[in-house]
């Protein structure tokens, strides 16, 4: 397992830092960090190269950063604030600048203090807030639009024993949010479902004597051991697809000069995660060898299959087991097989037994002696069923005692269909022949036998799929031999009602 590694020196002499989530730019780490020299006259913000362990200075923020940074999830903006304050700042990456927001909306007459923020999509974020209202420390999500510069405030909120949510999450559906550090004490946190403007408090516990950290990570809340700000070791996380702990997952740094301020930055998820810290030894990283796996579009859906599609982007230096889980939300409930893979490699596995006209959520899994890596969740829908239509074609090579029966499969109603015909002296028909399977515009034909000659039969194309049997048109043939002997008289008569019965 790796172990901590020095990375370059800070460019300025921090007083203190916050961190964005890393991203990654042009194949390689990024993480950008903010904060104030001194004392706090000197706002400061850089962008860090892990992987040339450079430093860039960018424009400089409104006012210092005292927050965690979210990162938008395309990866274009950043929002951070002031503790103790009610405007955001939003950073535009590409454009290399800064906007702040208006003011959040107080609470009756109270300014609000923004506690922490998470992006929704890419141009709207929550905001978990807390206000001192006629002595009672009340807690509020927020919700802020950054094209229109427009705040929402609901009307239902908590009056928690701790108050200091400095993290906060969504689930990977959007529909609830997570704050950390908020509710009867202060290694718990509370829940919050947009839809009903309602919440629960206390429903995730982590060890006595561990805090939620300042990490922005969309989809997890992070914990360890020590201060709730900037940790001094943190040792695992809750998924929120689920609320389950992920239990220690990063190795004892107690070997190292314990910091005394440290905050840390994430990169896809549970992929990479950084340390820093101010005093010496400066800064320590740590990089998480779980892999990197993206789901691809799902292929060759029909009524009941599908293929599921997954590239391993990065095996982490060590072949992943790699498979899809899936269902008709997003809690999956089916894994598949898994194939070794390593960086670089495709995999896909075919699905079946599933419903017609059904929309299902998938996504890919990597998984290594590091732990589990998961893709976005992707959906696909499968097709809607139909009877399928059919047509019943001439009989050809007509015999005393023999013919074929022929006919075009017109449109399969999306799944291969079981094909023949049946016929017989009536349009009761009563003799079925075999079948064969046949997919839209394919034709099928049956040699049949002890006809008697001179007799006039019937037929028609039969195609069956799930949703049942489909009918071609009635048809019919004479069996040659029947007037006397005289096979002239009798292919005359055969033409002619064949002619009549088109």
């Amino acid at each position: 397992m790796p172990d901590w590694v020095a990375e370059a020196n800070w460019p300025v002499a921090w007083t203190s830092i916050y961190f964005s989530p890393m991203a990654v730019e042009s194949g390689e780490f990024i993480v950008y960090a903010g904060g104030f020299e001194g004392t706090g006259t000197l706002k400061k913000f850089y962008k860090y190269n892990i992987d040339t362990n450079t430093w860039t200075e960018l424009a400089v923020p409104p006012n210092y950063i005292a927050s965690s940074i979210s990162m938008s999830p395309d990866g274009s903006k950043l929002a951070a604030a002031i503790s103790s304050y009610d405007i955001l700042f939003i950073y535009d990456v590409g454009g290399n600048s800064w906007t702040s927001s208006a003011a959040a909306p107080a609470i009756g007459a109270v300014a609000v203090r923004l506690q922490s923020f998470v992006w929704a999509d890419n141009d709207t974020l929550w905001v978990c807030v807390d206000a001192n209202v006629a002595g009672t420390w009340t807690v509020k999500c927020f919700k802020y639009v950054v094209s229109t510069d427009t705040w929402t405030q609901y009307t239902n909120l908590i009056t928690p024993a701790v108050h200091n949510a400095y993290t906060i999450g969504i689930s990977p559906d959007g529909t609830t949010l997570y704050f950390g550090n908020c509710g009867s004490y202060y290694y718990k946190a509370s829940r919050y479902v947009i839809a009903t403007d309602t919440y629960t408090e206390d429903v995730i516990h982590i060890a006595s004597a561990h805090y939620f950290t300042r990490c922005s990570d969309r989809n997890r809340l992070w914990y360890g051991a020590n201060d709730p700000g900037p940790l001094a070791q943190i040792e695992g996380y809750i998924d929120l697809s689920d609320e389950s702990a992920s239990g220690v997952i990063f190795p004892d740094n107690a070997s190292k000069t314990k910091p005394s301020n440290l905050t840390a930055g994430i990169y896809n998820g549970v992929s990479a995660i950084v340390y820093y810290c101010i005093d010496e030894p400066r800064n320590w990283s740590y990089i998480e060898p779980l892999p990197a796996v993206t789901t691809n579009p799902a292929t060759a859906l029909s009524t009941i299959a599908a293929t599921l599609n997954g590239i391993l982007d990065d095996d982490s230096g060590e072949a992943c087991d790699c498979g899809f889980e899936y269902g008709e939300t997003t809690a999956y409930g089916t894994t598949t097989p898994t194939d070794s893979k390593e960086t670089g490699e495709t995999f896909s596995q075919a699905i079946t037994g599933l419903s017609p006209n059904t929309t299902y959520h998938f996504r890919a899994i990597a998984t290594n002696s590091a732990g589990t890596s998961y893709g976005s969740d992707q959906t696909f829908t499968t097709l809607a069923l139909a009877k399928p239509t059919v047509s019943t074609d001439a009989a050809t090579s007509i015999e005393k005692t023999t013919t074929t029966l022929n006919g075009t499969l017109d449109d399969d109603g999306n799944e291969a269909c079981d094909c023949g015909f049946e016929y017989g002296e009536t349009e009761a028909y009563g003799t079925p022949t075999p079948t064969q399977s046949k997919e839209t515009g394919e034709t099928f034909a049956q040699a049949i036998s002890g006809l008697t000659p001179g007799k006039h039969y019937h037929f028609r194309a039969i195609a069956t799929n799930s949703a049942g049997p489909s009918y071609g048109s009635d048809r019919g043939f004479f069996a040659k031999g029947g007037y006397k002997g005289n096979p002239n008289v009798d292919q005359l008569i055969y033409q002619h009602v064949e002619r009549m019965e088109r």
